[in-house]
């Protein structure tokens, strides 16, 4: 079962990023979306430190942590 996008999170106005089962990020204030990593089971929020690091929680409650510092 698909979520489709469920959360998004915009560190600044160029980078930012949308999930749901996949995470799509841009680096153009969203004129171009890249798929950055696939596999999430249905995230419903995010939040994110700086361009590289940032947390995901899931629908089920799981907490993910998302890049590096």
């Amino acid at each position: 079962e698909g979520y489709g996008f469920t959360t998004v999170f915009f560190i600044d106005n160029q980078n930012g990023w949308v999930a749901g089962n996949d995470i799509y990020k841009t680096k153009d204030g969203g004129n171009i979306w890249t798929l950055d990593f696939a596999g999430i089971i249905g995230a419903c929020d995010m939040q994110f430190v700086n361009k590289n690091c940032g947390w995901l929680i899931t629908h089920n409650g799981q907490v993910c942590k998302y890049g590096e510092n």
